[in-house]
């Protein structure tokens, strides 16, 4: 799990829970115990690969690229309610590295 503080800073980063040891997991906990409204949490995903076409030195090609799609809900009196629409988001360029 990812967690991060809605007001992102250098002074506080983004943080894997797996990574912590278990002082700074239980220092974690305390931050977020105090002040809930300020963290979010977010599985991390693995993302697809989906087929683009690639244009290179005047010739077309079929090449993979990662893409990922992210929807959003949200907390009301009655529950959970998903939004309409959603993120997608994929590199320009393959990644070579």
């Amino acid at each position: 799990m990812l967690i991060k503080p809605i007001e992102r800073s250098s002074r506080e980063p983004s943080v894997f829970g797996i990574d912590l040891d278990e002082r700074a997991r239980a220092a974690l906990r305390e931050r977020v115990a105090a002040r809930p409204q300020r963290y979010v949490a977010q599985e991390w995903v693995h993302v697809s690969q989906a087929p683009v076409l690639e244009r290179a030195h005047g010739r077309e090609a079929l090449a993979a690229r990662t893409v990922g799609l992210r929807v959003f809900a949200v907390a009301t009196p009655d529950g959970w309610r998903v939004m309409p629409g959603g993120l997608g988001a994929w590199p320009a360029k393959a990644n070579r590295g």
